[in-house]
């Protein structure tokens, strides 16, 4: 039994097995490799109108707002007027504990002033005594060339400079403070928006400038655009508008609500939306039952609730000036809006603009070897390079002259 089974196994080895050979490698047009699919915004060409905008951050403040500050080192002692509490002028707003510091440098000012007076002691070293002396008390915000405020008394009262309306306090009382603000009075009837100013910006703005401001919200400028008007079974037109990935959330505006739609230098129409509908490479497109046909093709739209919460206010520049630490700024009148005391806003303003021009979005522009062009993508998919000339570029629309038609779609690199 053992010798048949060695040579069944004997027999299996030499008969069963062929030789290893390495794989067969596929020929060239076998191989095969993965591309990733890579998807592609879509932005549509526009025909209007591209301006250039500065855009500034702005606060609303009270008109002639001054700061009350701690003129001494020492600890603000409450209770602090609270923001809205009216006060006129020479009121006393709080007081101040002056500091250890403070108090031995009052001291040694007195003891040297009441040395020179009595003349006492060498009179060049009192000279230089009280010079000295003086010099600190200075630096700690003694009024020095007063004598009358010898001795320092326990509290020092701050009072109000000006007429007006407590607009804003800090910091809380106990806090020690050091030649800091502490309370912010203004006349809270005429309000204004301050923006801050750089070197470039303050040479392109002049008095009299007219200035969008925006305290935010769904009412934002978007670079929509208009692509048709038609007519429903009741005879109403219908707006149907196209937004960029991004512009607007497919949820934000849904059917039924009321909304308003604006371009630049033409009246508000209101609407109420149709249908929303989100579109290949997350394009978004609206329809809107509108109450008149002046809106523009091809030109972009904003769009904003129908209960003006979001209305942009337009206003002139009042007053250009330098405040006390050289920091250029602009005061804007807001007297009347419903801009409240403290938003944040945006101010913006025109410095150059073309009208009834071609536009694309600037992802949508390429460049190679000192050329510019756009990839135009056709009904059926098929893209086709198309050269362009650059003209006015900002920061959300670039003109375009070429071989272009607006409603055209261009991609993404």
């Amino acid at each position: 039994m053992a010798a048949i089974l060695a040579t069944t196994l004997v027999a299996g080895c030499s008969s069963g097995l062929t030789p290893r050979q390495a794989p067969r490698q596929p020929a060239s047009e076998e191989i095969s490799t993965p591309l990733p699919v890579v998807e592609r915004t879509i932005h549509i060409v526009g025909r209007g109108t591209v301006t250039r905008e500065v855009l500034l951050g702005g606060v609303v403040s009270a008109s002639g707002a001054v700061a009350v500050v701690a003129p001494l080192a020492g600890v603000v002692a409450g209770p602090l007027p609270e923001p809205g509490t009216s006060v006129s002028a020479g009121d006393v707003l709080f007081a101040l504990a002056p500091s250890l510091e403070v108090r031995l440098a009052a001291a040694e000012l007195e003891a040297a002033l009441l040395a020179r007076d009595a003349g006492l002691g060498d009179t060049e070293e009192v000279a230089e005594r009280v010079a000295v002396a003086t010099a600190a008390a200075g630096g700690l915000g003694l009024p020095v060339d007063e004598r009358a405020s010898l001795p320092l008394p326990e509290l020092v009262a701050v009072v109000a400079p000006r007429d007006g309306t407590v607009v804003r306090v800090f910091p809380p009382a106990g806090e020690h403070a050091s030649g800091q603000r502490i309370i912010e009075i203004g006349d809270v009837e005429t309000l204004v928006v301050r923006a801050d100013l750089n070197e470039e910006v303050a040479g392109l703005i002049r008095i009299g400038q007219v200035v969008a401001l925006d305290g935010g919200g769904s009412g934002r400028p978007i670079p929509a655009v208009v692509n048709r008007v038609t007519v429903d079974t009741q005879g109403r037109p219908v707006l149907n508008a196209v937004f960029g990935p991004g512009d607007i959330e497919a949820g934000e505006y849904p059917p039924g609500t009321e909304v308003v739609l604006s371009q630049r230098d033409r009246p508000e129409t209101a609407g109420l939306v149709l249908s929303v509908e989100v579109l290949a490479s997350s394009l978004i497109m609206v329809e809107v039952v509108v109450e008149d046909e002046t809106l523009s093709l091809d030109e972009a739209i904003r769009i904003a609730p129908g209960d003006g919460t979001a209305a942009v206010i337009v206003g002139e520049v009042a007053e250009i000036a330098v405040d006390e630490d050289g920091q250029p700024f602009l005061l804007i009148d807001v007297s009347g809006s419903d801009l409240a005391l403290g938003a944040r806003v945006s101010v913006s303003f025109a410095v150059s603009e073309r009208d009834g021009v071609l536009w694309v979005v600037p992802e949508a522009i390429r460049s190679f070897a000192g050329i510019s062009f756009v990839i135009v993508v056709a009904d059926d998919g098929a893209q086709s390079r198309v050269d362009v000339e650059v003209g006015l570029v900002t920061a959300e629309r670039v003109e375009v002259a070429g071989a272009l038609e607006a409603g055209e779609m261009v991609v993404e690199p």
